[in-house]
Parts: C-alpha cells; structure tokens; sequence
C-alpha cells in the first residue's frame, strides 16, 4: 500500500489532460463546423449573386459576389477573406475552369481566422477556416414556370445562328453564348398569324425569301394547366375559349399559370379564333408593365410616351421530319400540331394590326434573346432561358 501512494494524484492529472483534450476538441471542433457552415453560406450566396449578376453584365459581377460575401458574419464577425475567381463551367465534365472564356461561372472562396478556445493550451491560437462554392449563370431551363403560351419557329432561330433551317440539330452553348453576343440587329426578326389561306401561299420575290408566310408563323398553343403530355386525347378535346386563352397568356398575378413543357413535347394549336385574344394578352402583360397597347395598325407598348418591349418566355416550334420548317395541319386546316424543340425568350416590339373585310393578320416584330427564368434546369440540353444555379 505504501507503494501506491501518490497514485491518485498521477491519474488525476492524467484526466484532467484527458479532459482538456475532450473538451478542446469537443468546444473547438464544433466552433470550426459553426463557422465553416456560416463561410459556406456566404460563399453560395456570394457566388450565386455574382452569376446571376454574370448573366446581365461582365462589369460588375466580382463586386456584386463581394458586397453579398460581406453581408455574412462568422460569429459576428466580418469575414476576412473574399476571393472571386470567374471561369467556364463544364457541365459534362463537372469542372471549372477558372479565366476561361466565355464567362459564365463564378467561384467564390471565403477564408477567416478563427480564434480557438481551449485548445490554444496545446500551442495553437487560431486556425484558418474556408468554404468554397461555383455558380453556373448559364443553366438552361427546360421546364420554365407559367410559360407564354405561344410558339415562334425554331427554324429562323437556327437560321440566325448561322445553321440551315431545316437542320434537325439541338442548340448548344457556344449557340446560347452566340445568341447573347449577338448585336440586336441581327436577332430581330417578324413572325405572322391570321389570315391562313395567305400564309399558306407562295412569297416568292420577298424580301424576306420564299416561303416566308409558311415558314415564319407563330401559334398560340393549349398548354393550360390540364396539359398532359402522356393523354394522346389532348389533341381531340374542345380548345380553349378565347377568354380562357387570354388568361393563361396574361400570365400571373392576374391571369393564370399554363402547364411546363420540355423539347420533344407535342402541342396543339387552333389559331384562327384567337388572333384578337393574342393582341388582348399582349396588351394585358404591357398593363401589368405598367404601359398600354396603343396605336391603330401597328401597336406597341407605351408609358408616358416612351415605348416598352415585352420580353415572353415561349416555346419553340418545329414541324415533323422530313420537313420541320412546316406546320402539320389537320382538321381540314382547322389545327396545327406542333413539337417543342426547346423553352427560350421571345421579346416583342410591336404588333402589326391589319384588318380588312374581318380578315385578321397579326404580324408580330421583336427579337430572338437570352433571359433569366426560373423552373427546371437541365444541364444536357440547351435553352435561352437560363437560371444561375450552384454547380458545387
């Protein structure tokens, strides 16, 4: 027993060690988590603001993807360190590669000091804490919500990108970055509707080419929200009254939502009886910017003198092989049916309104373009619809 002496005291501070070792790592190691979760948070933020900023503009996104880093705390501290990196964003890959270019992807490394607790008895004081993360500005969205219910030719898209029309291609993202690069000038384009036994003649010697008023029609199609993509009795049941069309065309918080479509979907059109419901939802979504359609033979958008574009997320159309640039009729011409070859934007500048002897023909002018959308984002198809997302 004499040689036990003393043995409490040794195992005591064995413990207390022990302890401090548990409690070091227990204290310490849960403020670091804390503080990397809080980092994490203020990189997605960070690097999401700075590619939705990328999607508008190259000049401002490093310090837009700042200001919102800085916005975060690390226990209610200001962070230390905000690296911005821009780059390309390989989707099949899953990569990023930092400078490339064109830029559509934002990295964004947040790093802090954290002062430790207890565990500086064992020689450290701080330890450097990071998060990193990348937002893609450039995912296409497949499956919008409350889509426009119109459709305009995929065909004069892929002729504006230097593709022949008749191609039965997939837009890719050199297109996407194409199209955005684009001045306006060589995006614009006009569309018709109305008047059918015109649009099915000939235009030879226009200007615009032969084939012009076949080729170049838009459709308003029924995707209201009973659209069901696998009911084959879609294409047989009454169309849309002209009143219920304007709705869906108007959109929220007024209107109503129409059903999201994907490329391959086939859609139905019955376009004569809903030439003026077209003009009317137009009209609607130029209320709802805060303008009014206004004019006699060619209508626009007007607040306070100065003209507004109505920029339209819509489908767009392509026919059946062998000859997609035209337009299945049925019905005795009654109907179309049409495939969805992707979801993109539409801006329209102006409508022109002809009416003679009740024969109606709506000539719509605007431009092919890239806009922000929310709604499904499929990073294996390309759409000019695009929603930055975090990728990593």
């Amino acid at each position: 027993m004499r040689n036990r002496r003393g043995a409490i005291v040794v195992m005591t501070g064995i413990f207390i060690v022990a302890i401090m070792v548990i409690a070091a790592i227990s204290v310490d190691a849960s403020r670091i988590f804390a503080a990397k979760n809080e980092l994490q948070t203020a990189s997605d933020a960070a690097a999401l603001a700075g590619a939705l900023q990328l999607l508008e503009g190259v000049e401002t996104y490093e310090d837009t993807a700042r200001v919102y880093a800085q916005r975060n705390r690390v226990e209610q501290n200001g962070i230390d360190s905000v690296e911005v990196e821009y780059g390309v964003w390989l989707p099949t890959e899953r990569s990023f590669v930092a400078g490339g270019e064109p830029k559509d992807a934002v990295r964004v490394t947040t790093r802090h000091p954290l002062p430790l607790s207890l565990a500086r008895v064992f020689g450290d004081s701080t330890v450097m804490v990071s998060a990193s993360a990348i937002a893609w500005s450039a995912g296409p969205v497949m499956e919008p919500q409350c889509i426009k219910p119109l459709a305009v030719p995929y065909s004069r898209l892929l002729q504006i990108l230097g593709h022949p029309a008749w191609s039965d291609i997939a837009l890719t993202d050199d297109d996407i970055r194409q199209l955005r690069e684009m001045p306006l000038s060589a995006r614009k384009w006009h569309f018709h509707l109305g008047d059918m036994e015109t649009e099915h003649s000939q235009a030879g010697g226009s200007q615009f080419g032969e084939n012009h008023l076949k080729w170049d029609q838009y459709f308003p199609i029924d995707i209201d929200s009973t659209y069901d993509r696998a009911d084959p009795g879609m294409f047989t049941r009454p169309s849309l009254d002209t009143a219920t069309y304007r709705s869906y065309l108007a959109g929220p918080p007024d209107g109503r939502c129409s059903a999201r479509v994907r490329p391959g979907d086939q859609v139905r059109s019955e376009p004569e009886p809903k030439v003026r419901a077209v003009r009317d939802g137009l009209g609607e979504i130029c209320r709802s910017l805060g303008g009014d359609l206004v004019g006699t033979n060619v209508l626009t958008c007007r607040a306070n003198g100065a003209r507004i574009e109505l920029p339209l997320r819509v489908v767009y159309w392509s026919g059946f092989l062998p000859d997609p640039d035209i337009v299945p009729w049925y019905d005795d011409g009654a109907r179309s049916r049409l495939i969805t070859r992707t979801t993109g934007s539409f801006v329209v500048d102006s409508l022109d309104w002809n009416q003679g002897n009740e024969v109606l023909h709506a000539r719509m002018h605007g431009y092919f373009d890239v806009q922000p959308a929310f709604g499904v984002v499929d990073e294996t198809a390309a759409s000019t619809l695009l929603r930055p997302v975090l990728v990593r």
